[in-house]
């Protein structure tokens, strides 16, 4: 069974850097090695330019998808502070279940203990019912007495 998904985008503040500057890229890939520093396996979106004289890196723009497998403590800390580094930030987590936008801890941690724990219940097969199927009641015909 595949590990669930958890999409996160970061949205900057009014104030942040640009997307491409070298400063908002160095953060965008600090967040992603928090995040496999926690155990999470994470995707993350890029822009890629090629060019004949060898190209720029790549640009992360702040999507990604984190494989759930532990706790949420970890990855409610990491969103956390990527958040409360600038005020004004956002993030946006997204499930197939939901979509949250997100600025505070109570707001970050609602929708990543739905995820997390979405990722520990184990799927239950249905027990089997044991019992035995009941015998149609026969009808004796009346008898006749004289």
């Amino acid at each position: 069974m595949p590990l669930p998904r958890l999409e996160v985008t970061l949205i900057p503040a009014s104030d942040d850097p640009p997307l491409r500057s070298q400063e908002y890229q160095r953060e965008l890939r600090e967040f992603v090695d928090s995040l496999q520093a926690g155990g999470f396996k994470v995707s993350v979106t890029i822009e890629l330019i090629e060019a004949a004289a060898g190209g720029a890196p790549p640009t992360y723009l702040g999507d990604f998808a984190v494989m759930i497998k532990t706790g949420a403590g970890a990855l409610v800390a990491v969103i956390l502070a990527w958040l409360h580094a600038r005020r004004g930030r956002k993030v946006r987590l997204k499930t197939k279940e939901f979509d949250a936008s997100a600025q505070t801890v109570k707001e970050v941690k609602e929708p990543v203990k739905l995820a997390t724990d979405k990722s520990r219940k184990k799927p239950t097969a249905q027990k089997k019912s044991r019992a035995k199927p009941q015998k149609k009641p026969t009808r004796n015909p009346p008898t006749r007495t004289k």
